[in-house]
Parts: structure tokens; C-alpha cells; sequence
């Protein structure tokens, strides 16, 4: 009996010890500068836009980790960088990397802080008339062919340069996660447009590059004015076309469901539909004095436009409201108060 104890803690040892080396193997191998950089060019392709990055470590519960992520994107000199992380984790297939290859089954971005700055137009310069400009004499060496080389001259053709190896393994990426993302997006003017707080989202690559998951924002500020929450839905990304058919979300007391379609030219085409919002809740929202309001706000349309040109937007919205009661602008509510009159002093619907 002990002697068969002994070889069950002989053998529990060596597997220990086995899985320690391979976890340390694993370890060098993932933090060596070849792998990281297949990592980060892989990253930087599929960005479109350098990445910098602080430090890297790996464990076996949490995977291959960068910290201190940031991302320029288009943003200009002097300007913030369009993403900011604490940190991103890749989970990899062991079985994979067994087989000499590098797939990512799992991308985890975690608080990321994505600022999207619209194009400022540039002006456009006078032409101006160019002085004529005489051309220097060129530098360039006089070379004479002869028929023949010379006796005892050995003529050398140099080779064409082989191009680079293509043999390397891509690095493949299964699903991308973001967890408790926040995002900003100004207009042409410089101002905030729009604020996503509270985003988790789950998308899945498939082979063609294209992204299809759901998505979750706990918190959505429209201008400063429409505060719609828990907003959840469906979308997919092909060749620069975001699709999301099924956006439903909560605002003021009432819900929201619609449909929309940014494509690669910025065009923007949305189909959406409210129901059930309070005006009290509505004006609270927006910084606006409720006292006294009630009623609700039914409405739908669809609009379509260029992103960033609100000139270029065209559709219809049908607005109705039911049993509304509020308080109308102080200047008229004033004049109400002054003269006597219940009707200026409140709206009643």
C-alpha cells in the first residue's frame, strides 16, 4: 500500500514538475520579442495605426497581458490618442501552439477610453502664380556602353532580391471582448456630440474579417439632451459597414427600438420608434425644471445623412403626445402671470 502511495506521489510530482516547465516554456516563448512583435504587427494591421505599449506578463489563469495600451489612431499631434487601456489579455489555443501556430481564441480589452475627433476642414489655399524656375544641371554620371567587355573582366549579374518570406503564420483572432469601455465623439466643431459609458461588448471574427456580436451601454448622452440607458443590441461589421437591426434601449420612462447603418462614406441611415416617454422624466434629463409636467411622447421616423453634415440630412419623424401637461417657457408664463392668463401660465394638451 505505501509502496503504490509512493508511486501516485512520485508521479502527481512529475506531472507538477512537467506542467511547471511547460508553463515556464510557454512563458519565455510568449514574452520573446519575435512573438510579441508578430502581436503587435498583427494588432497594428488590423488598427490601421501604431500601437504603443507599456509592459507585458503571462499567467496561466489570465493569459498573455499588455498593459498601459494606447493607440494614436487619426488623431493629430497635440491631440488625444483615439484609445487608451489598461490593459489587453489574449488567451491562446496550447493545441495550437503545439502545431507551430498562433491563434488568439479570446482578446479581453479592459476600461478602454476611446476619443473620436471629427475631421476639421481644411481651407483651401489661393494658387498662387509660381515664378518660372530654371532647371539646374543635372548630376547625373555619364555612362558609356561598349559592345564588348573588356579581355580579363568579369561582368556580374546581381541576382533579383527574394521577397519576404510568407511562410510566417498570421497570427488568428477568434473573439473580441470589451469590458467597461467609455467613448467620446465630437463633431466638426469641436464639440461633444455624444458619450458612451458603462460598454461591454462581445464580437466574433470570422474568416472573410468580418465581426458579428452583441453589444451593452449602460449609459448613452446624446447633446446633453437625451440620456438613453441600458442600451443593448445585435450588430455586424463587414468591408467598413456597421449594421445594428435590433437597438433597444430605455430613455426617460419609455423605450426605445430601431435600426441602424453607418457605412465605409459615412453615410447614416436610422429607423427608430419611442413609446411611453414621460415629459417630467424627459425635461429632468435634458436640465430642464419638471415641476408640474406630465403626459407621455409616442414618436417614429427614419432619417438619412452624412455623418458630421447635419445640412446633408434628410427623412421624416412623426411626433404625438398624450395627455401632456407642462410648464411653458418663463418669459411666456411671465406674461400669463401678468395678465391673468391659466393658459400661458401652463400648457394643457
Amino acid at each position: 500500500m505505501r509502496k503504490f502511495a509512493k508511486f501516485i506521489l512520485i508521479a502527481a510530482g512529475l506531472a507538477l514538475l512537467v506542467y511547471t516547465l511547460a508553463v515556464l516554456g510557454l512563458n519565455i516563448y510568449l514574452q520573446s520579442a519575435g512573438l510579441q512583435n508578430r502581436i503587435r504587427t498583427a494588432a497594428e494591421s488590423a488598427a490601421g495605426s501604431p500601437i504603443g505599449i507599456k509592459g507585458t506578463c503571462y499567467t496561466p489563469w489570465s493569459g498573455f497581458s499588455i498593459t498601459g495600451v494606447t493607440m494614436q489612431g487619426k488623431a493629430l499631434q497635440g491631440q488625444p490618442p483615439f484609445l487608451n487601456a489598461t490593459s489587453m489579455s489574449f488567451r491562446f489555443s496550447l493545441l495550437a501552439l503545439l502545431q507551430g501556430k498562433l491563434v488568439v481564441s479570446e482578446v479581453l480589452v479592459s476600461d478602454p477610453f476611446i476619443v473620436s475627433l471629427a475631421p476639421q476642414p481644411t481651407p483651401t489655399p489661393e494658387p498662387e502664380n509660381p515664378k518660372p524656375v530654371r532647371p539646374e544641371p543635372s548630376a547625373t554620371p555619364v555612362v558609356i556602353l561598349v559592345n564588348e567587355p573588356p579581355a580579363g573582366v568579369e561582368i556580374v549579374v546581381p541576382e533579383e532580391a527574394p521577397p519576404p518570406s510568407l511562410t510566417q503564420t498570421p497570427v488568428q483572432v477568434e473573439k473580441v471582448r470589451i469590458a467597461n469601455g467609455k467613448a467620446q465623439f465630437f463633431d466638426s466643431k469641436g464639440a461633444l456630440a455624444i458619450t458612451l459609458t458603462g460598454m461591454d461588448v462581445t464580437g466574433e471574427l470570422m474568416p472573410d474579417r468580418s465581426v458579428a456580436g452583441t453589444f451593452r451601454i449602460a449609459e448613452t448622452t446624446v447633446g446633453a439632451y437625451m440620456r438613453p440607458k441600458h442600451v443593448v443590441g445585435t450588430f455586424t461589421w463587414k468591408n467598413g459597414l456597421l449594421v445594428i437591426p435590433d437597438l433597444r434601449a430605455e430613455w426617460a420612462g419609455g423605450q426605445i427600438a430601431g435600426s441602424i447603418e453607418i457605412g465605409p462614406d459615412k453615410s447614416v441611415s436610422v429607423i427608430a420608434a419611442a413609446e411611453g416617454i414621460l415629459l417630467k422624466k424627459l425635461a429632468t434629463d435634458a436640465g430642464i425644471s419638471g415641476d408640474g409636467s406630465r403626459g407621455s411622447l409616442f414618436s417614429k421616423g427614419s432619417v438619412q445623412g452624412i455623418s458630421g453634415k447635419p445640412e446633408t440630412f434628410t427623412g421624416r419623424v412623426d411626433v404625438s403626445l398624450q395627455q401632456a401637461r407642462f410648464l411653458p417657457l418663463e418669459p411666456i408664463r411671465q406674461i400669463g402671470e401678468f395678465m391673468g392668463i391659466q393658459e400661458l401660465q401652463m400648457f394643457e394638451l
